[in-house]
């Protein structure tokens, strides 16, 4: 009887462990690979971020590598840089905003479902 105590005691404590490892936060730009270089032109980058973080326009051929990358890594990376000292100043709920803006026009020049706007 002792032992059967003692195996229903760790199997608690193994549901418990895996819940606790479960309601770890995972981040979304190691877990789909956003920053593999493979994915993105340099110059896609800074045209991508210069027009989220400033003003400018996205070409044909940067938004198919958007799109390419994804939505979740799209936004994953724009909440990451809103973290960055040098975008703190910066208003978030703009920033969000037209993030969501080059993501739906860029969606919808390569025929992907848009996200709805923030």
């Amino acid at each position: 009887m002792a032992s059967l105590n003692f195996y229903a005691t760790i199997g608690v404590l193994v549901i418990v462990a895996s819940g606790a490892v479960m309601g770890r936060e995972i981040d979304p730009i190691k877990a789909n690979n956003c920053e593999d270089k493979s994915k993105m032109t340099w110059h896609c980058i800074v045209e991508i971020s210069t027009s989220v973080f400033k003003t400018g326009s996205v070409t044909d051929g940067c938004c198919h590598q958007l799109v390419s990358l994804g939505n979740i890594c799209h936004e994953a990376l724009v909440k990451r840089s809103l973290k960055n000292p040098l975008y703190k100043k910066n208003d978030t709920s703009v920033i969000l905003s037209k993030a969501a803006q080059v993501w739906n026009k860029c969606a919808s020049a390569n025929d992907v479902s848009p996200n709805p706007s923030p």
